[in-house]
Order: C-alpha cells, then structure tokens, then sequence
C-alpha cells in the first residue's frame, strides 16, 4: 500500500476519536452531571480516547514495519474506540432526557402528599434505570457488530426460478464473491478461508463482483489464489468502486497477467448443456452520489452486445442501482455487492434500505421477470457489522 493510502485511514482515524470523544463527554457532563461527579466514570470517560491513541501507535508501528498482527490489534481498536465513542454520542441524549424527566417530576413534599407518591417514585425509578440502560445497551450493540466481523463468512444458499430459464442451465450453481477488501482489516489467509468454503460448495461458475482487493501489492497475487479454485464453467469478474480508488489501470494490469477474464464493459458467453449463459461486466460510475444520467445504460449496453438474444443473461454489477436499468434492457439476473448491508440488518435486509438512497441494500429483490441478489459481501473494509453478517451466496438457477 502507498504511503499516502496507509497514512490516509490514520489520519481518519485520529479526527474521529477525537470528534467522538470530544462529543460523548461533551453530553456526559452537561446531561448528567451527577454521574460526572464520580471519579471512576471521568476515568473511564477519559481512558476511552487514551486507549485509542494508543491503538493508532500500534497501528502505525505495525503498518511502516510491516507487522500484520500489530497491524491488526492496533487497526481492531482504534475502530472499538470509534465505536464506543459513536455509540455513546448517540445514546446519552436519549439516556440524558429521561434522566432530565426524572428530575422534573420530583414535586414539592406537600403536593406528593396528595397525589399516589409511590407511583411517582416508582416511575422516576423506571426513568433513572432506563436512562442507564440505554447507554449500556448502545454500547452492548456496538460490541457485538465489532465482534460479528471476527466471523467466518457463512454460505448463503439461493434457489432462483425463472420461468423461461433454459433447460440446460437448470440446477446450475454460482457462487458470488463480493467486497473482500483485502489490506487493512482482511488479510490473503482470510481469502484463503473464502475460497475454501466456495470449493467445499462445488459451484459450476464463480462471480467475483468487485472491491476485491485494496492493497494493489497483494491483487494479482489475489486474482492467482483465486483463479486455482478452477470451477467447470471458470471464473469471471467485474469491477467495484475501490478499483477506481486504488488504481484501475493496474488493477487491469493485475487481471491480465492472471487467467481470470476481467469484464469491464463487455461480457462472455458460457455454453452449458446445450444451452447459453451470457454473463457481462458493468462499469463502476466511481463517485458515491447519484451515476451520470445514461450511465448504467451504456455500460450495459456495452456488455450486452454480443449477448446471443436466446441466451440467459446475467449482468454483474457492483452497485445494486442498477437494477431498474438492468430488467428495462432485459436481463434475467442482476448481481451486486457495494453496500455491505448498510452494514447493520435484521431478518435479512438492511436497517437503512428504508432512509437510504439506494433501494436495494441486501437481499433478494424483482422486477417483473427480473431478479437482483445484492449480497452484504464476504470481508469488509470498515470492521463493524450488526445483524448483516458477511456471507457467500452459492445461487443456484432452477426452470419453472
């Protein structure tokens, strides 16, 4: 990695701790200064942003010495503090203002005396505990996203029906492999453990989607692991934003000194029992906002060209906005990565698909006769992770 883009999350770092922690001991002495008043909480409160500091010198002792397991004790907690700190700016309004009605329904001893006294006090007790809880809980939350990204991946296995799907690709198996973020926080033993669990799966094709790799030095020798899984049908893949990020002419570079084909506006046709597989490559529109008006078109116009017009066609694209555009120019099956789940889920979809402006976080969705798999990705480049566990999907096409 560059100097520039090992020194870059750094940087970030050290201004969010101090953002963070700024914040949540701002709110900690204005909202409840009883709990200010006792020394162990100003410890705490203080140790908080000590420890993360600390972490950062780990990480850049690790980092400029090329030791990985510093890299990634000091990288680990420096986030942990990043969370806490988040965690508690968030809770302590909420913990503060019930704190603040409990205080505000002490009323003068002689009206307690004709009102039900115990019920009031039972209900400042309700506030005083919940206004403790609700940090804790926050915090508790934030743990337990950190700790899910120490994770194994886990399969996710997808049937998908598709009534005009051609006979001979019935029961044909794809693993997709998405948003491994090899560098900071994934490290090639992580990949190793990636591939692994897709070999055990026996796919017949295997997808890779983007943001494979944010390390440029470690690409190519990425793409070579990955290309020895040698499934049937072979190994194809596309690109994702953090390869404009790192680099895209050697990202290129690194695709073609290995045998896995890169599709950037273009696509392949794979024959499988007598029947046609036509898989294209999407370009990434690199910016985070709204993709230039046309944009999706193009580049799926541009991969599709070739597509025989009986084939089944599936579109890899790392951003799932593209799905409207991909079943208006007919594609059967749409498969994207990108959002990592919004990076928080339940029941399998993602906490921020409601507020986001992309529609299509995680999951499965339709369109008419078009489907998208939008999967919540198999590494990470931020290590927190809260219900949306990083996952493989192995999809499997079925007729009918």
């Amino acid at each position: 990695m560059s100097a520039v883009r090992s020194v870059f999350p750094l940087i970030v770092s050290i201004v969010l701790i101090g953002i963070t922690s700024g914040l949540f001991i701002y709110l900690l002495r204005r909202l409840h200064p009883d709990w200010w008043t006792h020394k162990l909480v100003r410890w705490i409160s203080f140790a908080v942003p000590g420890t993360g500091f600390v972490c950062l010198i780990l990480w850049v002792i690790g980092t400029y010495n090329g030791m990985h397991g510093l890299i990634s004790l000091g990288s680990l907690g420096t986030i942990g503090v990043v969370v806490v700190g988040i965690a508690l700016t968030l809770s302590l309004p909420v913990s503060g203002l019930m704190h603040a009605i409990s205080r505000k329904s002490r009323k003068p001893k002689e009206v307690q005396e004709k009102i039900a006294e115990d019920t009031s006090l039972d209900r400042r007790r309700f506030l005083r505990t919940a206004s403790i809880i609700v940090p804790v809980a926050t915090l508790a939350a934030g743990g337990k996203g950190i700790i899910e990204t120490m994770e194994t991946p886990g399969v996710k296995h997808i049937t998908l029906p598709f009534p005009d799907l051609p006979p001979g690709l019935d029961g044909m198996k794809i693993a997709q492999i998405s948003d491994v973020h090899i560098g900071i926080f994934v490290g090639m033993d992580d990949l190793g453990e990636i591939l692994g669990i897709v070999r055990k799966e026996s796919p017949d094709l295997v997808l890779m989607t983007g943001d494979i790799c944010d390390d440029m030095a470690l690409y190519a020798e990425a793409l070579k692991l990955s290309a020895q899984l040698n499934p049937p049908l072979g190994t194809y893949a596309s690109i994702g934003n953090h390869e404009y990020y790192r680099g895209i002419r050697d990202v290129v570079r690194a695709y073609d000194s290995n045998p896995i084909p890169l599709l950037l506006n273009e696509g392949a046709a794979i024959e499988r029992n007598g029947s046609t597989l036509f898989v294209g490559g999407a370009d990434d529109p690199q910016s985070l906002g709204t993709p230039p008006e046309g944009f999706f078109d193009r580049s799926i116009e541009r991969s599709m060209r070739d597509a025989p017009s009986d084939s089944f066609k599936l579109l890899m694209s790392h951003r799932p906005d593209v799905f409207p555009t991909s079943e208006r120019l007919g594609m059967n099956l749409t498969l994207s990565g990108h959002t990592h789940g919004g990076q928080m889920g339940f029941n399998g979809r993602s906490m921020l698909e409601f507020i986001s402006e992309t529609k299509y976080m995680w999951g499965h969705y339709k369109i008419g006769d078009s489907q998208l798999y939008t999967t919540a990705g198999a590494g990470q480049w931020f290590p927190f992770r809260l219900g949306c566990p990083m996952e493989i999907p192995i999809i499997t096409l079925k007729r009918g």
